[in-house]
């Protein structure tokens, strides 16, 4: 397997793990009726969307050193948007409710 193909399986595995930890974190807001979980689940919809774009650029960059710092600040950006600016939303709301998410 070369670089090109590697890229190709980690982004495909990445998907996948993001989709399950979506769908996942998408049924405990609605089991606990989180008011906002439709519209994260439209912000995660979003995510998708531009990791897929991201995979797309992933595939066709090279070695061109300027796209994949451009590709990597992107990745970080993509995992601070869920992670720290849509999850924390609700994690004081499950804390006070005593859901600990795991």
């Amino acid at each position: 397997m070369d670089n090109f193909d590697a890229v190709g399986v980690l982004f495909n595995d990445f998907s996948i793990f993001a989709n399950l930890h979506f769908k996942r974190e998408i049924e405990t807001l609605s089991e606990v009726n989180f008011d906002g979980y439709e519209k994260h689940q439209d912000d995660h919809d979003k995510l998708l969307l531009k990791l897929e774009d991201l995979r797309k650029i992933a595939l066709n960059i090279g070695h061109v050193e300027l796209e994949r710092e451009r590709l990597y600040n992107e990745l970080v950006s993509w995992v601070f948007e869920d992670v720290i600016k849509l999850d924390l939303v609700f994690k004081s709301f499950l804390m006070e409710h005593g859901y600990t998410y795991h």
